[in-house]
Parts: C-alpha cells; sequence; structure tokens
C-alpha cells in the first residue's frame, strides 16, 4: 500500500441559512454516508480552482468566491490512511441541485442540525470549525 497524504477539500454551501449535505452512493467507500460538496486536490490544480470544480461536478451549482474556514488533520492508523481536509464556506443563490453519480440524495439543513448527521469519518473532529 502507496503511503501519502490525501488532500481533500469540502465546502459548506449556505441558501437561507440552511447548509446542504449529500449522501454517497451505496456502492461508495462510505455507503449511504452523508458528506458536503467536494473532493480531491489534483497535482497542480489552485486549492479555490478545485473546489469550485468539484461544487460545481457534484451539485452543478456555480459558485465564484469561497472563504477557507479551517483545517483538519484525520490519522485512521488502523487504515493506514492520512488525510488533510480543506473546508471553505460559500452562499449560494440557488437551491436547485443537479446531483452527480457519486451521490444519491440531497438535503438542505439547519447548522444547528450538522453533527446530528450520520457523515463521514472526516468531519468528526471539526466542531470548532463549523459551528
Amino acid at each position: 500500500m502507496e503511503e501519502k497524504i490525501k488532500i481533500i477539500q469540502k465546502c459548506l454551501l449556505f441558501y437561507k441559512n440552511k447548509i446542504l449535505i449529500l449522501q454517497r452512493e451505496p456502492n461508495d467507500s462510505l455507503p449511504n454516508k452523508w458528506d458536503l460538496p467536494g473532493g480531491n486536490l489534483k497535482f497542480l490544480e489552485k486549492m479555490e480552482d478545485a473546489i469550485i470544480r468539484e461544487v460545481k461536478e457534484e451539485t452543478s451549482l456555480s459558485i465564484k468566491k469561497v472563504e477557507r474556514i479551517g483545517m483538519q488533520e484525520e490519522l485512521l492508523k488502523d487504515k493506514r490512511k492520512h488525510f488533510l481536509l480543506i473546508l471553505y464556506k460559500t452562499k449560494v443563490s440557488s437551491s436547485n441541485i443537479k446531483l452527480s453519480k457519486e451521490h444519491q440524495n440531497c438535503q438542505w439543513i439547519k447548522p444547528s442540525d450538522f453533527f446530528k448527521v450520520d457523515f463521514s469519518p472526516l468531519f468528526k473532529n471539526c466542531k470548532e470549525i463549523i459551528k
């Protein structure tokens, strides 16, 4: 197994004081878990360009500006994985979502409900960042 750090970027999309969450497909590596729009940072891709691209690919929403709100390191020693999660936030002007094939469902939730959702393990230590 190759040992490397995987850089993942995710974005809190706000529309009328609610956050968009996406549910992963049943055949995904994290089946049926909830997630935020975003994905991997590609080699030589600027960070902001990458998160704008990923949001567009996964939701069909176009965003122009994002604000970086924090980073979280996650070490899964038992699975020999090391992640660096970079979080952003932005506002969107529409709630009309067209999901990619990576996700089966989406919801707009209140920020106070964020940590009540069955998310990917990547978000378990993000309470200081996501308020």
